[in-house]
């Protein structure tokens, strides 16, 4: 088969759908940052998409046909990437709203609020399908990535424990991302994000070890966790002062209490022998 009835035959497998469908995720922060363009109370905006979100995924039926998409794979990536860059369009909008506010100019304290929503609502949904894409990659950069964008979620490691620990002992009692059954959301919450935090940490200094390395050593997952996190803080600071990093650390924490809430949800009451195949 000639290279253009090869591309031919792709193209006649392809069902355009099953590629635009990703581009949701760029229509919803597309919303977002229009709202914060627009000042003031239009920056509820992107936590509006909440609604029509539930509403479709409440009446429409299960889809699991097979997705045909006879495109190369960096077509399909295209929609992560331009995720990547609308986040920090959108963060850098929200810090200047920040220091209008810290500055007394036309930005409200309900305004702040408005934008702290929506940012923490973006950065789980659809934030956290592009994160997840991104740290089970092969190469640095988009692991390298990833975590930077798990930072506005206040866990920039949290691809560490996914990868080590919540892949390997899903849904057994060693994996903190498996609430066992009679648990409550809350102690789960606490279970989940100590649980990430120690595997990162703890796994960091093992590997160190095992190479016959420093503790200190650059490779120290602590580096990146306090690096990443203080850079966040830091910038709120520039923003609008200490107001400004309480603003961005208050939203990541919102964040992550509402990954969390998911994680639970997806996980709970769901056993698996350990050493069994998932």
């Amino acid at each position: 088969m000639t290279a253009t009835a090869a591309a031919t035959a792709s193209a006649a497998r392809t069902r355009p759908m099953d590629v635009l469908r990703y581009y949701l995720t760029t229509l919803i922060m597309g919303i977002a940052i229009l709202g914060f363009a627009l000042g003031g109370q239009s920056a509820w905006l992107g936590l509006a998409t909440f609604v029509p979100l539930l509403v479709l995924d409440v009446m429409l039926p299960p889809d699991h046909r097979e997705r045909r998409v006879g495109v190369p794979p960096w077509v399909m990536d295209i929609p992560l990437w331009i995720h990547v860059v609308l986040t920090f369009v959108l963060f850098g909008l929200f810090l200047g709203g920040l220091a209008d506010w810290h500055d007394g100019g036309g930005t409200s304290g309900w305004d702040v609020l408005a934008m702290s929503a929506t940012f923490a609502w973006t950065s789980v949904v659809p934030g956290v399908t592009i994160f997840h894409e991104l740290l089970h990659r092969r190469h640095g950069f988009p692991i390298a990535v990833s975590k930077v964008m798990l930072t506005f979620l206040f866990d920039a490691n949290r691809d560490v424990a996914h990868r080590i620990t919540h892949h390997v002992h899903l849904n057994t009692p060693a994996d903190p991302d498996t609430p066992y059954r009679g648990q409550t959301m809350y102690s789960f919450i606490w279970q989940a994000s100590v649980g990430a935090l120690k595997d990162s940490l703890v796994g960091s200094v093992r590997s160190l070890r095992k190479r016959g390395r420093s503790v200190f050593h650059y490779k120290n997952a602590a580096y990146t966790e306090f690096g990443l996190l203080g850079a966040l803080g830091a910038a709120g600071w520039v923003a609008a002062s200490w107001q400004g990093t309480l603003v961005v650390y208050a939203v990541a924490l919102t964040s992550k209490l509402v990954l969390e809430g998911i994680n639970f949800l997806q996980h709970y009451g769901l056993v698996r022998v350990p050493g069994s195949s998932i």
